[in-house]
């Protein structure tokens, strides 16, 4: 069966409940087999320990891909909020092992840059390092596209106050430019989450 690594949102500082296991079970409901990846978040860690994280789970599912039923080329990774950042930088900085084929992003936090990032995730991901402009601009994925970056779907609500749409927006048009298929829906309402 193909697979959702789903990855809840929550700063970079906790994991969301209600995005990590009701999410999975949808899916699961729908025939795919689902996996939720509890990374470790919290400000006192190394920046890229979640990161890490994110790596060791889809390395994990593609090495035990038999065992857990699974095609170990039909792997997404489902990321909310800042959970969306952590999928979208295991999509745009990771190698094929690693990477995700698909990406499903909800409402992510996908640039550091000031106007646009939601502070807190940026503040918990980077530390005190979260002025550094050159891990800001590393960590802004929509600056490390590439034509290895997975095939993506990208879902928000024009009126989130949490995460500008400019993150999933500026995302989207860099796929674009090198032709990775994607789509972006934008709702009306519906806010963060």
């Amino acid at each position: 069966r193909p697979a959702m690594l789903v990855v809840p949102g929550g700063g970079y500082q906790d994991c969301s409940d209600r995005e990590g296991e009701p999410v999975a079970l949808a899916y699961m409901a729908q025939g795919f087999n689902a996996f939720v990846l509890r990374y470790t978040a919290d400000a006192t860690t190394p920046i890229d320990k979640a990161l890490q994280d994110g790596a060791a789970a889809m390395d994990y599912l593609r090495a035990n891909a038999a065992e857990l039923e699974i095609d170990p080329q039909q792997i997404a990774a489902v990321g909310f909020s800042a959970g969306g950042h952590l999928a979208s930088t295991l999509g745009t900085h990771f190698d094929q092992q690693s990477r995700p084929n698909f990406m499903i992003l909800f409402y992510p936090v996908i640039s550091l840059t000031e106007m646009y990032t939601h502070q807190g995730s940026k503040i918990n991901l980077l530390g005190d390092k979260s002025e550094d402009v050159n891990l800001i601009k590393y960590f802004s994925n929509d600056k490390q596209v590439s034509a290895q970056t997975p095939p993506t779907l990208l879902l928000l609500s024009d009126d989130d106050k949490s995460v500008p749409t400019v993150n999933s927006t500026l995302f989207y048009n860099q796929l674009k430019k090198y032709s990775i298929p994607a789509s972006i829906y934008i709702f009306p309402s519906g806010g963060h989450g």
